[in-house]
């Protein structure tokens, strides 16, 4: 992550340990920055939010095991996630997950 006020690049590397708090994604695909300092993360097989000041990181209460190509997040703050087996959308607040598929 660039910090553009420190002319700065942090790095994380991915851990798959099972109780890793860390980013688990080794292939990212798409990064969409939140309000609040956090990041959606999404790559093969794994949505995850990552939080940079602490280098921590969160995978939703779901089983997502689809590659993941394009996040975005509408003005109510569902997080649609375009994947290799439909669009979900995915509400952070309580988890709810709805998959479209054509």
């Amino acid at each position: 992550i660039y910090d553009i006020e420190r002319n700065h690049f942090q790095t994380f590397t991915p851990d798959n340990r099972p109780n890793s708090q860390s980013i688990r994604n080794e292939h990212i695909n798409d990064i969409l920055p939140t309000s609040d300092g956090k990041y959606w993360l999404g790559g093969y097989q794994a949505l995850e939010l990552f939080t940079p000041d602490t280098g921590t990181s969160q995978v939703p209460k779901f089983p997502f095991k689809h590659a993941i190509h394009d996040l975005l997040e509408d003005r109510d703050g569902l997080l649609w996630v375009a994947t290799d087996r439909g669009l979900f959308r995915f509400n952070p607040r309580n988890s709810e997950l709805a998959h479209f598929s054509a």
